[in-house]
């Protein structure tokens, strides 16, 4: 079951449950973007860049690539599933000061996504859900390979052609079926 309630792009105030979950430094530094709404509205101390201050949840973004991020995130989760009482309202982390997309950041949130105090962002939410249905897709469809050979005349023509060329050119043969199929024995 999904999470259907989804993070206001913009948080004003908390419900008295309600901790706003933002993208923060290391040190602690909360000068700008939802770290400063975070510090200066919900009691995110300064100094503080990992974990629960006030009614602030720090997860920092700014150390490096995405799987700097990850462990910070699952920290997170555990966290929250421990505490069933309150409500995380995760802001999109990552996604302003710290440089990255949804795309980079939202699969980091997939574990979060039937955790019922978690409330994620829809962009998020979007994300995970199409790639969870591409993954199930995925996992039904089967491949198989087929060993073809082509006709002497169109391998020498494959011989003189650009890249470019080539990708045409076997795409025009395999619509025309020129080619041969060949067994596993046969080459």
């Amino acid at each position: 079951m999904y999470n259907r309630r989804f993070t206001p792009d913009e948080i004003t105030h908390l419900e008295a449950n309600e901790i706003f979950v933002f993208g923060s430094n290391l040190s602690g530094m909360h000068g700008g973007g939802a770290a400063r709404v975070a510090h200066k509205s919900f009691g995110a101390e300064w100094g503080v860049g990992v974990g629960l201050t006030g009614r602030s949840y720090a997860i920092p973004t700014m150390q490096g690539g995405v799987d700097t991020i990850r462990p910070y995130v699952d920290e997170f989760i555990e966290f929250a599933k421990q505490h069933s009482e309150l409500t995380f309202l995760v802001t999109r982390i990552g996604c302003g000061i710290a440089g990255f997309k949804d795309l980079d950041i939202a699969h980091l949130f997939a574990a979060a996504i039937d955790v019922e105090n978690i409330i994620l962002p829809k962009s998020f939410v979007s994300i995970i859900q199409t790639a969870e249905r591409y993954a199930n897709e995925m996992s039904t469809m089967k491949f198989e390979i087929v060993k073809f050979k082509l006709y002497p005349e169109d391998e020498a023509k494959l011989a003189t052609m650009s890249r470019k060329e080539m990708m045409e050119f076997m795409r025009e043969i395999r619509q025309q079926k020129r080619y041969i199929v060949v067994g596993d024995d046969e080459e």
